[in-house]
């Protein structure tokens, strides 16, 4: 019968392959996803070497274990600083490395060179005693710091991260087409999987004392597959659009002229909107506001304003609207089930089926299957 030892010891192979596997497709396809690299080294730091260590500790291959043990330790201080580096550079692949950024792992250095220079004063047989006796006043204490810093780190890089997503979200949903929010929405889902992992860590770790291996391995193999899955899911860039170039860029773009006379937000509206329909520019794909302004002959300002203003709305959402509009005239219109949404994606003017699907349903507030269901079509697509 299998004892615990190699329940723990088959775990933790199968955690370094997996998380090896995830690594490894995340360099592979760097090219085709503009986080992979930053994605790969969150993955290796962050958990490849706490399991590395596990695995030499249970084998007790207690001079290898020694090596990794540094990484190990520290591994936890990385993650929050790693991803929150993430999430930035996801949002805004503009964003440059720079040396500042280092200050973000200074609590990582510091554990690192306390522990380092602590088992150098140590002799080898005092090092083996440091690792099996955790009630040892030097190891208990150099564990509380490490938890200390990581639960600062919770709060600090959580709220950070928070209040930078909803400055993102606000510029957003007010510059742009609010279904383009929806691509990032993964972000916070996964911080609320983090909540949970983090406090199965406590109460099984530090609070009932209990080394629950199998649990944390799942965990941290389900929280890291789900990230690289959505790292490496194309999404549509939210900021470069705008050619942001900095992290304080987008305020500058929020301000909207405010001396407008009255009136000429009404005037600037309609013109916009005779102008579209008249021309049907909507169904060009590679409609943008520099374009309509060059059309219009309304500065990007105005335009953005005046919709805001008049229709409540934004550019993207506004010409998002008649494109759906568009799409619905030619669903009811297809009486004879000929259209797929290919055909529909093209005619309506959106770039890719994706954008059609998800407008359709932001739009609509249905499905495009229900949709059809509920005008009692026929049409699968």
């Amino acid at each position: 019968m299998l004892n615990n030892d190699t329940y723990a010891l088959a775990l933790n192979v199968v955690s370094i392959f997996f998380l090896t596997g995830l690594s490894i497709m995340m360099f592979v396809t760097r090219k085709h996803h503009r986080t992979g690299v930053a994605a790969m080294i969150s993955i290796v730091t962050t958990t490849i070497p706490i399991y590395i260590y596990n695995l030499l500790f249970i084998m007790r291959d207690l001079k290898a274990a020694m090596w990794i043990a540094p990484f190990a330790y520290i591994a936890g201080t990385a993650f929050m600083p790693t991803l929150w580096l993430f999430i930035h550079k996801h949002i805004n692949p503009n964003l440059k490395f720079s040396s500042i950024r280092i200050v973000h792992f200074i609590p990582t250095l510091l554990c690192f060179s306390l522990y380092v220079a602590y088992m150098l004063s140590l002799s080898f047989p005092e090092r083996v005693n440091f690792f099996l006796d955790k009630s040892a006043h030097m190891s208990a204490l150099m564990e509380y710091l490490n938890v200390a810093i990581i639960g600062t780190q919770i709060i600090v890089y959580y709220s950070i991260i928070f209040i930078y997503l909803s400055h993102i979200k606000k510029f957003v949903v007010n510059s742009f087409s609010k279904a383009e929010w929806v691509n990032n929405m993964w972000i916070p889902r996964m911080l609320i999987i983090l909540t949970f992992i983090f406090s199965v860590q406590l109460i099984c770790h530090h609070l009932l004392k209990r080394n629950d291996t199998w649990i944390l391995n799942i965990l941290d193999m389900i929280i890291m597959g789900y990230f690289t899955v959505q790292a490496m899911t194309p999404k549509e860039d939210i900021l470069p659009k705008v050619a942001v170039q900095n992290d304080n860029e987008y305020d500058a773009l929020m301000r909207f002229t405010a001396d407008m006379k009255e009136g000429d937000s009404q005037k600037y509206a309609k013109i916009i909107s005779d102008y579209a329909n008249r021309t049907k520019c909507f169904l060009n794909p590679e409609l943008d506001i520099k374009i309509l302004s060059h059309k219009t002959g309304i500065s990007q300002e105005k335009i953005t304003q005046s919709l805001k203003e008049i229709y409540n709305t934004n550019f993207y959402d506004f010409i998002n609207k008649l494109r759906i509009e568009r799409a619905i005239n030619v669903l009811k219109e297809d009486t004879h089930n000929q259209q797929t949404i290919d055909t529909i994606t093209f005619q309506s003017g959106f770039a890719s089926r994706e954008d059609f699907l998800k407008s359709f349903k932001y739009y609509t507030g249905k499905s495009l299957s229900q949709w059809l269901k509920d005008i009692g079509s026929t049409n699968i697509i």
